[in-house]
């Protein structure tokens, strides 16, 4: 209501400040005084502000392979992830400021999908606070646990629709690839329980091409991590892998043994948004075994006069460390036959 009567004529109602929440309309409205004492209202509707919510979602991908002398390594850069589904929730009772209740607690505003650029915008809502959920990562990627929240914020009466913002990041899906070795022993020869392990290792290769966002490749065969064997007999890769088919192969062992050159396959594809590490045990979680390098030591036995075949002789083979060569610190013994032959069989690789 104004304050003093306005004389006969036409006039416009312009406003000037709009009420906390709302938007200012600057757009007169034109009013005619006609007669005295006449009452004239004027409406004048004003819009509660409304903003949106923006969510940017961000990931490592694999963009490049790293060639170091043969050795070619993955390497994951941050980049704008699109696919990235969303729920946006009312976190609050949300009114405004007529006392209206617009969208009640735990009910759903709003779903996003990001797009190439990484980001994607809510349809208008009303101010207050809202509770952001990520329901589905992009292929590849581990979805983000845990909630969320943005405040859509009063930002003054000449912003129409303002905006909050939100940030996401996931994890490319990582892992473990894992591997048992079992070495044959031979107690006789006192080799297998030493340190034998210490010389044996694998290579992790690419059993196909696989290409990077720049066109970079890791070729077929390329070599990408060797691993050696700990004291429990047991080793693992640790390099972070793009999807792709992959097999282990042992590439160095003990010189008693004869290295292992099958190659285990090794398949890395998504499992789900739900799981951060793949577990991946190479041959199905079964022992690759080293097989002792063995021979056989055939002699005569002779007189060393007249090289008559001698039978009954006591024949030792012994470390090629050893000074005393009696029967007892023999680590075999054989007898020749009645035509002085002899043999020593299964002897393992060494010298004696």
């Amino acid at each position: 209501k104004l304050p003093e009567k306005l004389t006969y004529g036409t006039y416009q109602l312009v406003e000037t400040e709009a009420p906390e929440g709302y938007v200012l309309d600057i757009e007169p409205v034109d009013f005619a005084v006609t007669e005295d004492g006449a009452v004239v209202t004027v409406e004048k509707n004003n819009s509660p502000q409304k903003g949106t919510i923006s969510v940017n979602k961000t990931g490592e991908a694999f963009t490049t392979v790293s060639n170091d002398n043969g050795v070619y390594t993955p390497v994951f850069s941050e980049t704008n992830l699109e696919g990235a589904e969303f729920e946006i929730y009312a976190a609050e009772d949300i009114y405004t400021p007529d006392g209206t209740l617009r969208i009640a607690k735990g009910d759903l505003a709003d779903t996003i999908i990001t797009g190439s650029d990484g980001t994607a915008s809510s349809k208008e809502l009303y101010l207050g606070t809202y509770q952001i959920i990520e329901t589905k990562a992009p292929y590849g990627y581990v979805t983000e646990t845990g909630e969320l929240l943005a405040t859509i914020e009063y930002a003054g009466q000449n912003v129409e629709i303002t905006n909050a913002a939100a940030s996401f990041s996931n994890n490319y899906q990582g892992v473990k690839i894992s591997l048992e070795k079992y070495l044959e022993q031979s107690e006789k020869y006192g080799v297998g329980s030493n340190d034998e392990y210490l010389n044996i290792a694998f290579g992790l290769f690419a059993a196909e091409e696989i290409t990077a966002a720049d066109g970079s490749v890791i070729p077929k065969d390329g070599l990408i991590e060797t691993a050696y064997l700990s004291e429990n007999m047991t080793t693992g890769f640790n390099t972070k892998l793009p999807f792709g088919n992959y097999y282990v192969r042992e590439t160095s062992t003990d010189e008693h043994y004869v290295v292992d050159e099958t190659k285990y396959p090794v398949e890395f594809s998504y499992a789900g948004q739900e799981t951060s590490v793949q577990e991946i045990a190479v041959n199905d979680g079964a022992a690759i075994e080293n097989i002792l390098k063995k021979g056989r030591i055939n002699g005569l036995k002779t007189d060393a006069d007249d090289g008559t075949v001698l039978e009954g002789a006591v024949i030792g083979i012994f470390s090629n460390s050893e000074t005393e060569f009696t029967e007892k610190n023999a680590i075999d013994t054989v007898i020749s036959d009645k035509d002085g032959k002899f043999s020593f069989e299964d002897v393992v690789f060494g010298q004696y």
